[in-house]
C-alpha cells in the first residue's frame, strides 16, 4: 500500500530524526558488516525509519509518538515497524537482536524508495511467526522473506483485537466497584 505523508509530517520526521541524532552523539551504531555508521548515514536512517512509522500510523489509523526507548512499540502502543531502503541491501522483514522480547507484537515491513521517496507499507507478521520462519538466531539480525500478511489484516486486528483488549483491561471506574 503506497502512502504519501503530508508535508507537515515530512517536516516532523526530519526534525525528530535530527533531534535523535544530536542526542545520540557518542553512541556508535554499527552496520551489518561491523563498520561504524557515519553521522550522515545515521541521520538518513533515522529519517527513513521515522517516515516509515508515520506511514504505518496513517494506514492503521493508530497514534504515533516517537520514543527513544527501543522497547517501546513504534506505533499505536503495539506495532513494530521495520523500514528498508530501496534500492538497498535487501527488502525482507528484519528481526533484530532484542526483538525476541517483542514476539507477540506485529512487525510491519515498509519499503522507502530513495529515488522518488515513495513509501510502500508491504505487509506484516507477528514476531513469533517471523521468528519461526527466519530461524532460531537470537543475537544476529534475521531477514524474513515473503509471504507476509496483508496490511488490511493488521488494520482489522488492531481495531477488533488490540483496541478491544485495551478496553477490557482497563480498571473499572470507582462507581462500578
Amino acid at each position: 500500500m503506497i502512502v504519501t505523508p503530508s508535508p507537515e509530517w515530512e517536516r516532523k520526521a526530519v526534525e525528530w530524526a535530527t533531534l535523535m541524532c544530536n542526542e545520540c552523539v557518542g553512541h556508535d551504531r554499527l552496520q551489518a558488516d561491523g563498520r561504524p555508521v557515519s553521522p550522515e548515514q545515521r541521520l538518513q536512517q533515522n529519517i527513513m525509519s521515522t517516515r516509515a512509522e508515520i506511514a504505518v500510523a496513517k494506514v492503521v489509523r493508530a497514534p504515533w509518538r516517537r520514543s527513544r526507548d527501543p522497547n517501546t512499540p513504534d506505533v499505536g502502543g503495539c506495532i513494530e515497524v521495520r523500514a528498508r531502503s530501496i534500492p538497498g541491501t535487501g527488502g525482507d522483514l528484519a528481526l533484530r537482536p532484542g526483538d525476541d522480547k517483542k514476539i507477540e507484537r506485529p512487525f510491519v515491513l515498509v519499503h522507502v524508495y530513495e529515488l522518488d521517496q515513495r513509501i510502500d507499507v508491504v505487509g506484516w507478521l507477528f514476531g513469533y511467526e517471523a521468528r519461526e520462519r527466519g530461524g532460531p538466531e537470537r543475537f544476529t539480525t534475521v531477514y524474513v522473506p515473503p509471504p507476509y500478511r496483508p496490511i488490511e489484516e493488521l488494520i482489522e486486528w488492531y481495531n477488533t483485537q488490540y483496541l478491544v483488549g485495551i478496553v477490557f483491561r482497563l480498571p473499572a471506574p470507582a462507581s462500578f466497584k
